[in-house]
This record gives structure tokens, sequence and C-alpha cells, in this order.
């Protein structure tokens, strides 16, 4: 037992060190995860994510860049970070043009799928309506649907405050959308005008 906590207390050091993570955002339970499960378990403990995480149902499509999972037996809603669709008509507000193409799009990509969230460690973890801030990937899919909505011109590179890390690939997505006049960038939709 002394042996283990010596080697758990090392590997808080270390963290702490490098600066992967603050001494308060790291206790001895998250560390023995780390031991008990390896890296890849205790960074889906830790963030609720990683590229090769857990994959959680998907049990609600709201919109183009909302989504509801099944997380631990409860459901969480889960906002696509660094994209915007179009919305839908709520509050009083009209559709935006390609809104509903957009949720239809995410409909048909996530029905009867599960997915990996993986967190940017460079933006908040949830917005300010509570909503987990994630990169969505179907479960055995290389890209993030945050990205295919974009390339797809299904939305637009969205930058909320501060820059985030797949944030110049976003914006390539969204010119080559632009220039290919994907989606809402055609014409025969919207002309990048929602």
């Amino acid at each position: 037992m002394l042996k283990r906590t010596v080697i758990v207390t090392g590997i808080i050091g270390l963290l702490v060190l490098l600066g992967s993570v603050s001494s308060s955002s790291i206790d001895l339970s998250s560390a023995n995860a780390y031991l008990k499960g390896g890296y890849a378990q205790w960074q889906t403990w830790r963030n609720g994510s990683t590229g090769k995480g857990k994959a959680y149902e998907v049990a609600r499509v709201i919109d183009g860049d909302t989504i509801i999972v099944r997380r631990n037996g409860e459901k969480r809603k889960v906002r696509l970070l660094g994209v915007d669709t179009p919305e839908l008509a709520h509050h009083g507000n009209e559709r935006e043009c390609f809104a509903r193409a957009a949720t239809v799009f995410m409909r048909e990509q996530l029905r009867d799928q599960r997915v990996i969230l993986q967190r940017d460690q460079t933006q908040k973890n949830t917005d300010r309506y509570d909503r987990l801030l994630r990169y969505v990937t179907k479960e055995g899919d290389k890209h993030a649907l945050n990205y295919i909505l974009i390339q797809e011109g299904y939305g637009f590179e969205y930058t909320f405050n501060i820059p985030y890390r797949r944030q110049k690939n976003f914006r390539y997505a969204e010119r080559s959308a632009k220039e290919h006049n994907r989606g809402l960038w055609s014409s025969r939709t919207c002309a990048g005008n929602p």
C-alpha cells in the first residue's frame, strides 16, 4: 500500500509539474483510477472524453449543433464545439435558412449511433446553459461531426470567446464549403446568409 501511495503521489506531482492539471483539479481517487484502469480510462473519467474513450448512446438530436446523450444513466445535453448551425424557430424567432436541413443531417448521421465525446482543454467544460462543450465523433469514425457539419455546409465555424485547438481546421473546412458552394453557401439555398 505504501508503494502505491508513493507512486500516486509521484504521478500527481509530475502532472502538476508538467502543467497538464492544476493541483486543485486532481485528487487521490482520480490518480487511483489512472493506476487501475490506464491513462485513457482515467482521461475519460476526468474529462468525459478522449478520442478513444467511452461511447455514449445518442438519446436525441435537438438541432444541428446540440444533442442529448445518455451518460452514466442520465441524459445530458451536448453542444458541439466550434460550429454554429442555423437556428430552428424558438422563443418567438423565425427558423433560419438551412436550420431544418442541418437538423435532418444530424438526425440521419446519429440514428442508432453511439458517440465519443472529446473535451477541448482550451475551453470551458460547459456553456451558460450547462451543456457539455465537446467534439462529437461517431463510434468508429475518424472525423468529428463538428468538422463534417462545417465541411458539408450545414454550419459555420464558430469561436465563442477564445480560440480552440481545431479552429484552424474548422476555418479551412468553412472556406472549402464556401468555395464549393456546399449546403448553406449555395446560391440555391441561403448563399451564406441563414
